[in-house]
């Protein structure tokens, strides 16, 4: 059979009725209601060929699930034969294959003899995932040394409560990426890893997701097709064991596991984000994005105050009645609050001006100090600490989020989601070709000509950021926190997928058909 006359997966379109392919089935999972009666609706598979391209395939005929279930083994090979092409239209795409192969009943397989790769990796560096420079266009695999690892944490969406798991994988020479995990992948990911575990541990993380819309480029799971495996009896770990002599102080480095995991990216990634752009050109993003700029730190706009009470975790709590508050990441009661940041902050660049949200852990950063020091100085007085004026004047490379509510109400607040007060970060920063008139400014932008410092006050309500995007160990994946005086438009499925960090990294997407007004400038 191993001379058996067949097409490539490559070649598979819509052009013909009748195809005939011979591959390993790389990954297999069953995807199930969420809620009872939990009817399994969709048998999912990749599939692999002897020249290693991968294609999706799919059963959903609900009579023929069963048989799709039991007779069809992951890690085998099989001839499939007349089935569907359709085209790969999904928002979150498993293969970069333009196609995908529908089962249905009158299709055939049977196992072949054919030799084709047993596991066919698509690694991609970690430098590679740290510096942005990895796309995400179809389901990667990451090796790396364990290097911190949290604990399974509630996640509560809506009605429905989700297990996430955070930890951090690193490089032989200790560039870090950081690892969000949810559902069942996070459930089986923490069992898998046991305390008897060899040292180094090594991870390898099959068919996940890079998240380049969480700052960090995250690596995440595609819903039930992603695998974690730990210290597996594989070449490519031997080799990575092997490379460690290469960076002094690595081995000892990775022999212990931290239970902090990292959330920053290093300062240098900032240097090489995709987008950074001058203050400007914000205003021509069409879709929530992230971007890094350069911005020098004008004043606090102490209309909006600076402190609030939070969860030791830093959320805001939820009161549940007039005596319980609960937090809604840690999943728990919280007994007593601690003050924590939330300064708003106006810049300006040589284009324009804004304005943009420390929380906490930021702003603690950026001050030097914690809120606590600050409130016990002030007492309870509503006086602005005069240590909130320590970075005005300061020049800085930040990286903001524009959600959907800056882009809806341009004079809201950008949440800070790194920054850099380095000198060489300074002074090697660059800005990326993404729109050529850097000078262009747009109508109902959230960016105010910098001609002059005393601009227009702000509506208050829609100044604030709303979420606050300051995460800990246990806040990779939060839920959204609702301004109590703001509305909010009704999220497509895409949307709400987002905000728990599933829905596809994608690059910001811009408009050029937007009116455009001129900044007023000093000659």
């Amino acid at each position: 059979m191993a001379n058996f006359d067949h097409d490539l997966i490559k070649d598979v379109d819509d052009s013909k009725d009748t195809w005939c392919i011979v591959a390993r089935v790389l990954r297999k999972w069953i995807m199930a209601k969420k809620t009872p009666p939990f009817d399994i609706f969709k048998v999912g598979m990749i599939l692999v060929d002897e020249q290693g391209y991968r294609v999706e395939a799919f059963m959903s005929q609900k009579a023929q699930l069963q048989r799709y279930m039991d007779e069809i083994t992951e890690g085998e090979v099989y001839q499939f034969e007349n089935f569907v092409a359709v085209p790969n239209n999904d928002a979150f795409k498993l293969c970069h294959h333009t196609w995908k192969i529908r089962f249905h009943s009158m299709t055939f397989f049977q196992k072949h003899d054919l030799a084709v790769p047993l596991n066919a990796f698509n690694f991609v560096p970690i430098k590679d995932i740290a510096d942005y420079n990895a796309t995400n266009y179809e389901l990667i695999d990451v090796i790396g040394f364990l290097q911190a690892f949290g604990n399974l944490v509630d996640h509560k969406k809506d009605s429905q409560t989700i297990k996430t798991l955070n930890f951090t994988i690193a490089d032989h020479n200790q560039i870090p990426i950081n690892v969000a995990l949810f559902g069942d992948v996070a459930i089986n990911a923490f069992e898998a890893r046991t305390d008897d575990l060899e040292v180094p541990t090594v991870v390898v993380i099959r068919f996940a997701r890079i998240s380049t819309t969480k700052g960090y480029g995250h690596i995440t799971n595609a819903f039930h097709a992603t695998r974690v495996l730990f210290n597996p009896d594989l070449p490519e770990v031997r080799e990575l064991i092997a490379r460690l002599g290469e960076t002094p102080g690595a081995s000892q480095n990775f022999s212990q596991v931290s239970s902090t995991v990292m959330l920053d990216a290093t300062s240098n990634s900032l240097l090489t984000f995709p987008t950074r752009i001058p203050l400007s050109e914000i205003s021509k993003l069409t879709k929530e994005s992230q971007i890094v700029t350069k911005v020098t730190i004008q004043k606090v706009e102490s209309e909006y105050g600076w402190t609030y009470d939070g969860c030791p975790c830093d959320k805001k709590p939820v009161h549940v009645d007039d005596k319980l508050m609960k937090c809604t990441s840690c999943n728990q009661e919280v007994l007593k609050t601690e003050p924590k940041f939330k300064v708003h902050y106006k810049v300006f660049d040589s284009t324009g001006q804004c304005s943009m949200l420390f929380f906490n852990r930021h702003a603690s950063a950026l001050l030097e100090c914690s809120a606590s020091e600050l409130k016990k100085k002030v007492g309870s007085s509503r006086s602005f600490p005069k240590e909130l004026d320590r970075p005005v004047g300061k020049e800085i490379v930040v990286m903001v989020k524009v959600k959907e509510n800056n882009i809806k109400y341009p004079a809201s607040s950008m949440g800070v989601s790194q920054f850099s007060v380095k000198k060489d970060i300074l002074d090697q920063f660059t800005y990326s070709n993404v729109s050529a008139d850097a000078n262009a400014n747009v109508k109902n932008s959230p960016i105010e000509s910098s001609s002059s410092y005393s601009s227009p006050k702000m509506l208050g309500t829609h100044n604030i950021a709303d979420d606050d995007d300051d995460l800990t160990i246990s806040q990779i994946i939060t839920p959204v926190e609702t301004l109590s005086k703001k509305k909010r438009n009704g999220k497509n499925e895409s949307e709400q997928l987002d905000d728990i960090g599933l829905s596809e990294g994608s690059p910001p997407s811009f408009s050029s058909t937007k009116p455009a007004k001129k900044i007023r400038r000093n000659d």
